[in-house]
């Protein structure tokens, strides 16, 4: 439901983290802290997975393509550059099934992990869908794909909870899947 702007490329020291021990120092590449931090959100999100189906079989599925309508990046002093504490993007989007309109999102993200890579925005979203309106809130990152809670909605998703996953395809469209629980 949001994209991200993408920041500039991180150089070749900022890749490395360093580890401090009491007998020396050890760098650690980036990528190792990244596979370790997936791996123990993998498998904090199975755990929770498998005890969440056991509540409810009610999942709905939506396959969406959402193409960019109207943004604007707001750049806070200090102006130009990467992302400042506070810069946020705002915009809308048209949401397509099968080729078909069904609805459109808004969104707002503001840059709120500046200091060291990576950025950070925090995104909300409400997308109004055949009439009802379904919220989604949560991080987005440098990066094509982000993960967002679902965290409620009105009329027919007044008691939705789940994740929506949006992948970019282009500049301008991204793919969404809803992965919407009854949560009544």
């Amino acid at each position: 439901m949001a994209h991200a702007a993408r920041a500039p490329p991180i150089s070749s020291e900022a890749d490395m983290l360093l580890v401090t021990t009491t007998r020396s120092e050890v760098a650690m590449p980036r990528r190792w802290k990244e596979l370790i931090f997936v791996t123990t959100l993998l498998a904090a999100t199975l755990s929770f997975a498998s005890f969440a189906s056991a509540k409810t079989d009610n999942v709905t599925v939506l396959h969406l393509t959402a193409v960019d309508v109207e943004s604007h990046f707001v750049d806070v002093a200090p102006t130009g550059g990467p992302p400042t504490l506070g810069d946020s993007f705002v915009g809308s989007e048209n949401l397509f099934r099968d080729g078909r309109k069904v609805g459109f999102t808004g969104l707002v993200c503001t840059a709120v992990h500046v200091e060291h890579p990576p950025f950070a925005f925090q995104c909300q979203a409400t997308a109004r869908i055949g009439g009802d309106q379904l919220t989604a809130q949560g991080f987005a990152f440098d990066q094509p794909s982000s993960v967002f809670a679902i965290t409620g909605g009105t009329g027919r998703w007044r008691n939705a909870g789940g994740q929506a996953v949006s992948r970019d395809i282009s500049e301008t469209e991204s793919t969404l899947i809803l992965f919407i629980s009854d949560l009544g």
